[in-house]
């Protein structure tokens, strides 16, 4: 029964492995403070880092269009941070 447990565990560990590497985050700035960082979206789709990247830029691009220049939006690999 034990060893049940223990292979369960460690396969669940094993999912979650490699997670971050599909990961990207669109961040945004205001020109009232340009070098502000706020989390606008993350895209962690399991379709892999190629599909995510494309999303992030896709919504970059609309939300810097319906924007205009009273913000910034860019992509950053990797899951959301502060800073």
């Amino acid at each position: 029964m034990k060893s049940v447990l223990a292979m369960v565990a460690a396969s669940l560990l094993l999912t979650g492995c490699g997670q971050g590497e599909r990961i990207y985050t669109l961040y945004r700035s205001y020109f009232t403070n340009p070098n502000g960082r706020t989390h606008v979206a993350t895209f962690d789709a399991s379709d892999g880092r190629e599909y995510n990247s494309q999303n992030c830029l896709s919504t970059q691009f609309l939300y810097q269009q319906k924007a205009g220049g009273d913000a910034k939006y860019w992509c950053e690999f990797g899951p959301y941070r502060k800073s």
